[in-house]
């Protein structure tokens, strides 16, 4: 609040109107950040998983090596079907 005198010497009070910056929840943020890593890290464990599987068990879910290699060539944080939702190699999640 500010305080401020009239033209006849009395004071008046103005309140301040300035907005106050939004409130960041850093329980939230932490959390957030968790999440994102355990994802990252999940998505790197099954890429590597889906490299050691062998030819009949890639045939057996209709993945190719070379689809196989193409997902092992991406970097952990890239999702795997190109959205932001993380969801799998052709509906499987990878």
């Amino acid at each position: 609040m500010l305080a401020t005198q009239t033209e006849n010497g009395s004071n008046c009070s103005k309140v301040d109107r300035t907005p106050l910056p939004p409130v960041v929840n850093l329980y939230e943020v932490w959390a957030s950040v968790g999440a994102t890593l355990h994802l990252w890290r999940q998505r790197y464990r099954d890429r590597r998983e889906l490299a050691r599987w062998t030819e009949p068990d890639l045939h057996d879910i209709g993945v190719s090596r070379s689809d196989i290699a193409r997902e092992l060539e991406k970097p952990f944080w890239w999702p795997t079907d190109g959205s932001r939702a993380g969801t799998g190699l052709r509906g499987f999640e990878v």
